[in-house]
């Protein structure tokens, strides 16, 4: 029993060893990003005419325009659009011309514009609404053109702001 006694106490008496010790930190980092799109479109010129040509109805050749999208996040599945812009005082289907070009002085009177989508349908100025899902491809396109809407037109130039308000999910 001696023995064993003395093999405790030799252990207890050895000198005690230092232990270092060091605090480590992790950071765990995230981030939740919006769904994203971009969209370009360009302006539409329907063209230069002479104002005596306008005889009643007419209406001139359907000009397009492309609205493309592009770096949709892979979330997004649908596209909405609401056109908004000035409505014609002599028919509401129409968009108003309701400015000049830089550089002319006048504003042409008795047309307006006629818009429509890939479809062919009517878009109106109070507020048209289109789904544009994204599996029909990354772009779509408008087409627009002058209507008579006056018995006479009088020469000058004409802008049509259209805006496009575009949600997507």
């Amino acid at each position: 029993m001696h023995i064993r006694t003395l093999g405790l106490l030799a252990l207890l008496a050895l000198p005690a060893t230092q232990i270092d010790a060091t605090d480590l930190t992790v950071r765990f980092t995230g981030q939740f990003v919006a769904s994203s799109c971009s969209f370009t479109v360009s302006d539409l010129d329907l063209g230069t005419y002479q104002a005596p040509e306008f005889t009643g109805s007419t209406m001139t050749p359907w000009k397009q325009t492309t609205i493309a999208r592009g770096a949709c996040t892979a979330d997004i599945r649908q596209i909405n659009m609401n056109f908004q812009g000035a409505e014609d005082s002599t028919n509401p289907a129409y968009f108003a011309a309701v400015g000049t070009l830089p550089g002319v002085s006048e504003t042409a009177s008795g047309v307006a514009i006629q818009l429509q989508d890939q479809s062919n349908a009517d878009i109106r100025p109070g507020g048209t609404m289109l789904t544009w899902p994204v599996s029909m491809g990354s772009t779509y396109t408008l087409r627009g053109r002058l209507v008579q809407t006056r018995p006479t037109v009088t020469a000058g130039s004409l802008k049509a702001p259209v805006t496009i308000q575009i949600t997507y999910n």
